[in-house]
């Protein structure tokens, strides 16, 4: 693969990791491009590594999971545009306003230990969490981040997908609301607000 190239995304892109994060990358290789066999071969290298490797090659873009002797976990897939994508935007709303990358960490690190960020049994993933902290910031009055994908805009297109964000936004927000009073309406929403929402 001599034009290939790694690139990060997920927590520790975005700056919403936590201690202990595992580490996402994906390997940008070339259409037409055979994913099953660049990771089959990268799948081999790391089963003679020390550690536990989680290898699923069923789907269009594999993906492998590998957790090392001191238990930081590494999840390598190819070609993950999308990946890539929302960390870039995910950063720039931390970039926006403070209060998005505390809410989001606190949230993520009381659903770890509170063991609600399991997907394999039945709960939602911290990237998951991550959306709901989001989608609880851009809600409030006024709001405290903007949706950066509302404004018109040509699509840019990537797996079907429409990319785009604004890049440039310099939304301020005029809500003061701190965090620990943020943290309260965050469960009183979820628990109380949207449930009683039609059709949800």
């Amino acid at each position: 693969m001599p034009d290939a190239k790694v690139e990060a995304f997920g927590s520790i892109s975005s700056e919403l990791c936590l201690q202990r994060s595992g580490l996402d990358l994906t390997i940008l290789v070339a259409e037409p491009a055979d994913h099953k066999a660049v990771m089959d071969t990268i799948a081999a290298q790391l089963e003679t590594k020390p550690g536990k490797l989680n290898y699923n090659n069923k789907g269009k873009y594999p993906v492998a999971r590998f957790t090392n002797e001191h238990k930081m976990g590494l999840c390598l897939t190819t070609n993950n545009f999308l990946g890539i994508a929302n960390s870039k935007m995910l950063k720039k709303y931390v970039e926006l306003d403070p209060r998005v990358k505390v809410m989001c960490n606190i949230i993520k690190f009381w659903a770890k230990e509170s063991s609600l960020a399991i997907p394999s049994q039945g709960f939602i993933s911290s990237y998951a969490w991550t959306m709901l902290v989001i989608s609880f910031l851009q809600t409030q009055n006024p709001p405290i981040i903007p949706s950066l994908q509302s404004s018109p805009h040509e699509p840019e297109l990537k797996d079907n997908a429409d990319i785009w964000f604004d890049k440039a936004s310099t939304f301020k927000s005029q809500n003061t609301t701190n965090i620990g009073a943020l943290l309260v309406y965050f469960f009183y929403h979820y628990s109380v607000v949207v449930p009683a929402l039609p059709n949800v």
